[in-house]
C-alpha cells in the first residue's frame, strides 16, 4: 500500500505542472497589437496570448480586468498578486515590481503625418516646440516630459492617432507595431505617417508582478515563460501578430 502511494505521488510530481497559489489578478489595457479588445469585448493580442499560455503552463489561477494603463500601473504597485501586461522596465519602476521577461523587443518612435514637412524635430530637446500626444502613464511620456515637452496624455493610442489626423497635435508617440496596427484597423493608409525620431529601443517588454506576490509564484511564471520560449511557442505567437 505504501509503495503504491509513493508511486502515485511520484507520478504527480513528474506530470503536468500543478503549481498552486493564490489567484493572480491580471490588469490589461488597450495596447494593440499587444492587447486588443474587439468590438464584442473579446480580448486577444501578443502579450495577452503569451500571458495566457504561461499562466496555463504554470497552473496559476487568474482573473482578468480591463483598466486604463495609468490606473493599472498604480493598482499593481499596491495590490498583491497582481500582474500587469506589456510593461517597460525603467529605473523608476524597478523597485515596485518583480519582472517576468523580456518577451518582446520595444521600439518607440515619435511619428508625424508625412504631409507635415514643416516639422523637423532633430532631437528630443526640440519636442517642446510642438504639440505632442501620448498614452497616459507610459514610460515614454515621462521621458519626453523630462525634455520640457508639454505632452497631451490620453487614455489610448487610438486617441493619439485620431488627434494627429485632425491636426489637434503635431506629433504622436507609438510603438512601431502599434501605429501600423491602428491605422489598418481604422482603414487609414499607414503611409500617411512617418517616423520622425527614435525615442528608445534599449528596453524589452515585460510582465510586471506586484512586489508582495509570493516568490514561488514569480518563479513559477518565469520558469513557464522560459519553457514557452524554449519550445518556440512565444515566437509562434509573435508571428501571429507581427507582420
Amino acid at each position: 500500500m505504501i509503495r503504491h502511494f509513493l508511486v502515485f505521488i511520484s507520478l504527480i510530481l513528474i506530470g503536468h505542472n500543478t503549481f498552486s497559489t493564490e489567484s493572480l489578478t491580471v490588469l490589461v489595457g488597450e495596447y494593440p497589437p499587444f492587447s486588443i479588445y474587439s468590438k464584442d469585448g473579446k480580448l486577444s493580442g501578443l502579450s495577452v496570448d503569451i500571458a495566457k499560455a504561461l499562466l496555463e503552463d504554470s497552473g496559476i489561477a487568474n482573473t482578468w480586468i480591463k483598466t486604463p494603463w495609468k490606473r493599472a500601473l498604480h493598482t499593481a504597485k499596491i495590490k498583491p498578486n497582481t500582474m500587469l501586461l506589456t510593461t517597460t522596465r525603467t529605473p523608476k519602476r524597478e523597485q515596485h515590481f518583480h519582472w517576468i521577461g523580456p518577451f518582446d523587443n520595444r521600439n518607440i518612435y515619435i511619428f508625424k503625418l508625412r504631409k507635415r514637412t514643416d516639422i523637423i524635430l532633430g532631437s528630443l530637446i526640440n519636442a517642446g516646440n510642438y504639440r505632442v500626444a501620448a498614452q497616459a502613464g507610459a514610460a515614454y511620456s515621462s521621458q519626453l516630459k523630462s525634455y520640457g515637452a508639454d505632452v497631451y496624455e490620453v487614455v489610448t493610442d487610438l486617441q493619439v492617432m485620431r488627434m494627429m489626423l485632425v491636426d489637434r497635435v503635431d506629433l504622436g508617440i507609438f510603438n512601431d507595431h502599434t501605429i501600423k496596427y491602428l491605422a489598418e484597423a481604422e482603414g487609414t493608409d499607414f503611409s500617411m505617417f512617418e517616423r520622425e525620431l527614435l525615442i528608445d529601443n534599449t528596453q524589452g517588454y515585460y510582465f510586471a508582478i506586484s512586489k508582495d506576490t509570493p516568490p514561488e509564484t514569480v518563479k513559477a511564471l518565469q520558469d513557464s515563460l522560459d519553457n514557452l520560449m524554449e519550445r518556440g511557442i512565444v515566437d509562434q505567437i509573435r508571428g501571429k501578430y507581427l507582420q
